[in-house]
C-alpha cells in the first residue's frame, strides 16, 4: 500500500497511522478540576521528550469529552499525574474512555487515590508507576486540531515491588502499550484486542 497523506484511500489514514508508530505506552492521566473534582482519562499519546530535566509530552486532539476535561484541568491547575497501565487496569482503562458526566472518576472507576507531595491531583494506587507533572507550556500544532502539552516531571512514585537497582522494572510490571486503534500488547508479549468504547 502506498498513498499520499492528503489523499488517503477511504477510511485508511487514521487506522494506518494508529498502528504505524508503535508500541505507545498507555497512561491513565489523573487531574483535578479548579473546583476539586478528580478526572481520569486514558491516553496513548504520552512521550518522553527529555531526560534531564525529565520532560514529557501529551497531545490532545479535538472531540473526546474526557480528553477535553483533562486539558481544561491541566490549563486551570497546571498539574497532572500520568499513571502507567497494566493488565489489571484494563477494565478501568476501557471504562475511563467512555463519555460520562463530570464527577469523581476514582469512585466511578473503583480506583484508589493517593496524594502526591508536589501536585494537588492524586495518583492511582493500582498503577505500578506514576509521574506527577507541572505544566511547562502548550503548543498549538495547527493545521492539526491538536494541542501539545509539555510538562516537567516533579515527582515519581513507583511500587516497591517493581524497583530493581534503583530503576523501574517495566517488564515485570507488565505494562500495556497500544499497537493500533483497538490492538494492544503487554511487555511480556501478550497481544490482545479491545473494541473501542468511545465515539
Amino acid at each position: 500500500m502506498k498513498y499520499r497523506i492528503e489523499a488517503p484511500p477511504s477510511g485508511v489514514n487514521y487506522w494506518t497511522w494508529a498502528s504505524l508508530i508503535v508500541p505507545r505506552p498507555i497512561a491513565l492521566v489523573s487531574t483535578l478540576s479548579a473546583d476539586g473534582v478528580p478526572n481520569i482519562a486514558p491516553f496513548s499519546s504520552l512521550a518522553c521528550i527529555s531526560n534531564d530535566p525529565p520532560l514529557i509530552g501529551l497531545s490532545f486532539g479535538a472531540g473526546r469529552v474526557d480528553a477535553k476535561r483533562t486539558l481544561t484541568n491541566i490549563l486551570e491547575t497546571g498539574e497532572f499525574c500520568a499513571n502507567l497501565v497494566t493488565t489489571g487496569l484494563r477494565p478501568a482503562m476501557m471504562e475511563a474512555a467512555k463519555t460520562s458526566p463530570a464527577g469523581d472518576d476514582f469512585l466511578r472507576l473503583g480506583l484508589r487515590a493517593e496524594p502526591m507531595e508536589t501536585v494537588s491531583c492524586s495518583r492511582i494506587v493500582q498503577s505500578p508507576a506514576t509521574v506527577a507533572c507541572k505544566l511547562l507550556k502548550t503548543v498549538d500544532l495547527s493545521p492539526a486540531d491538536v494541542t501539545f502539552v509539555i510538562a516537567r516531571v516533579v515527582e515519581v512514585a513507583i511500587d516497591d515491588s517493581f524497583v530493581r537497582n534503583g530503576s523501574f522494572a517495566s517488564y515485570q510490571a507488565n505494562i500495556i502499550a497500544s499497537t493500533g486503534v483497538e490492538d494492544y500488547i503487554t511487555l511480556q508479549g501478550e497481544a490482545f484486542h479491545l473494541a473501542r468504547t468511545w465515539d
